[in-house]
């Protein structure tokens, strides 16, 4: 939580959300809700890259794709400080990829470290785009871990 509201306070939080519906151009923006929407967002995002290794050893694999896919809709969207991200998350998971191969311990430090940057990326990635879809994208790039850990929290509770 602490890491979230440095991030928060650099200035980079959940603004906006997409409404259709709405008098202020089709964005519903968010006053109040916009710093715990934010925290409740980071927080997921990383706890579901970090329980996503209970899948097995495809957590890499996962963010890799994601990375990618943010990549793509970077260069589509031409932005070059996402574009630098996820290229840099890429690299630091092919590295991950070549070592994880060595003896470790049953940490998933690692997993939340590529899961929180994915969440960050996110939202500076829809905080500097207008178009619609870009709300939905992170959803549907993220969709695989945010289905497996809602799967898991609703196991667990039933």
């Amino acid at each position: 939580v602490l890491i979230s509201l440095i991030i928060i306070y650099s200035g980079v939080k959940i603004e906006f959300l997409r409404a259709p519906s709405s008098s202020s151009g089709g964005y519903l923006y968010l006053s109040y809700l916009s710093i715990p929407l934010t925290i409740i967002w980071l927080i997921s995002i990383t706890n579901s890259i970090g329980q996503a290794d209970e899948l097995g050893d495809i957590t890499p694999y996962i963010v890799f794709i994601a990375s990618l896919t943010f990549l793509v809709v970077s260069l589509v969207q031409r932005q070059g400080l996402i574009l630098a991200e996820a290229l840099s998350l890429i690299m630091a998971v092919i590295a991950f990829i070549f070592i994880k191969y060595f003896p470790r311990g049953k940490f998933s430090s690692y997993y939340m470290s590529f899961g929180f940057i994915l969440a960050v990326i996110a939202i500076v990635g829809v905080s500097k785009s207008t178009a619609a879809l870009t709300l939905l994208i992170p959803f549907l790039i993220l969709g695989v871990p945010i289905i497996d850990s809602s799967y898991s929290i609703m196991a667990n509770y039933a």
